[in-house]
C-alpha cells in the first residue's frame, strides 16, 4: 500500500511537471530490459527453489516485487508514449478515462476474483477471464463515475 501511493504522487507529480515527456527514451527502454531481467530471475530462481527455505527470501522477494513495478512502470510508460504517439477516438476516451480506472479498478478486480471462484477451469484461463472482465467493466465504471457532476474534476 505504500509503494501504491507513492507511485500515485510520483504519478501526479511527473505529469504536472512534465517529467512524462521528457524522460528519454533510451533511459525507458533500460528501465524495460532490466524488468524483462528481473522477470527471468525471479522465475529462475523459483524454477531452481533457490529461494525455498531460506530466511532471506521474503526480503528478497519484497526488494525484487519494487525494483520490477519500478522499472516496469518506467519501461511501460515511456514505451506506450513513443509506441502510440497518435491516438484515436478509443484511445483518446481510454485516456480520458485512465485515472479514474486506475483508482476504482482494486475493488472492480477483487470482486471479479470473488465471483470467478466458482468457475471450474484452470487458473490461467481464470486469469484470462477476470482480467478481460475487469479492463472492461474498470473502463465502463470510470466512465459512468465520470459523468456524474462534480466527480469529473476529481476522476
Amino acid at each position: 500500500m505504500p509503494r501504491d501511493v507513492a507511485f500515485l504522487v510520483l504519478g501526479l507529480l511527473a505529469w504536472r511537471r512534465g517529467w512524462i515527456a521528457a524522460f528519454p527514451a533510451r533511459a525507458g527502454y533500460g528501465w524495460l530490459a532490466t524488468a524483462v531481467v528481473l522477470a527471468g530471475a525471479i522465475a529462475l530462481a523459483r524454477a531452481n527453489g533457490w529461494l525455498v527455505g531460506s530466511s532471506a527470501a521474503p526480503a528478497v522477494y519484497a526488494l525484487w516485487e519494487s525494483l520490477f513495478c519500478c522499472a516496469m512502470c518506467i519501461g511501460l510508460t515511456v514505451t506506450f508514449r513513443e509506441a502510440f504517439r497518435r491516438s484515436t477516438g478509443v484511445g483518446r476516451w481510454l485516456a480520458g478515462n485512465a485515472f479514474a480506472a486506475y483508482v476504482i479498478h482494486v475493488p472492480v478486480v477483487v470482486a471479479l476474483q470473488f465471483a470467478a471462484q466458482g468457475l471450474e477451469a484452470g487458473p490461467l484461463t481464470v486469469f484470462a477471464v477476470v482480467a478481460a472482465a475487469a479492463v472492461v467493466l474498470t473502463f465502463v465504471l470510470s466512465a459512468g463515475l465520470r459523468a456524474i457532476p462534480g466527480v469529473r474534476s476529481v476522476l
